[in-house]
């Protein structure tokens, strides 16, 4: 949860494009945020206390094995 308000806070993504963001998405120091609705597709830098926050999210994320590089961030897809 940490981490999602982090992202939201530090970026000024929306919502829904955090809820569509996958790990093909998250490069080291970038977000790569897709085109959702009527908003164009963009690039968000990322400071230091979102990469540190996203970081530790990924070192607790569950890990399932998939062949699908567009695998949501988020476990529950939904």
């Amino acid at each position: 949860m940490f981490a999602v308000i982090e992202l939201l806070l530090q970026t000024g993504i929306r919502i829904g494009e955090l809820a569509n963001l996958r790990l093909s998405d998250v490069a080291k120091d970038t977000l790569h945020i897709a085109p959702f609705e009527k908003h164009e597709e963009r690039t968000i830098p990322l400071n230091k206390r979102a990469t540190e926050a996203l970081q530790k999210y990924m070192e607790v994320r569950p890990k399932f094995p998939t062949k699908d590089e567009r695998e949501p961030i988020r476990k529950d897809k939904r």
